[in-house]
């Protein structure tokens, strides 16, 4: 794969995450809504920014108000790794 730039990884994982949603009878709709965290050219999460009603209290409940990841992206040496996580239906159903 040639090198990207930064902005085109974000463009790359969205649209294997579209494209995987469309196969999987998944909204692209809902997906659009999601947090989208990437590092380039390695792996990407997809996680729903209204799947926590948690209230922070500093680094007391960290852990619990950390989003539900929904979709995980990652490149591997033998080519694209889609997972989805036990959160994928309940935040992405169609």
């Amino acid at each position: 794969m040639q090198k990207m730039k930064h902005a085109d990884w974000r463009n790359f994982f969205f649209n294997v995450a579209v494209e995987y949603c469309r196969k999987n009878n998944l909204s692209v709709e809902k997906l659009s809504n999601q947090v989208l965290a990437y590092a380039d050219g390695i792996s990407a999460a997809f996680a729903d920014p209204e799947s926590n009603d948690v209230l922070p209290d500093g680094l007391t409940n960290d852990m619990e108000t950390r989003l539900k990841p929904t979709l995980l992206v990652k490149l591997t040496p033998q080519g694209l790794l889609i997972e989805e996580t036990p959160h994928t239906r309940t935040y992405l159903a169609a």
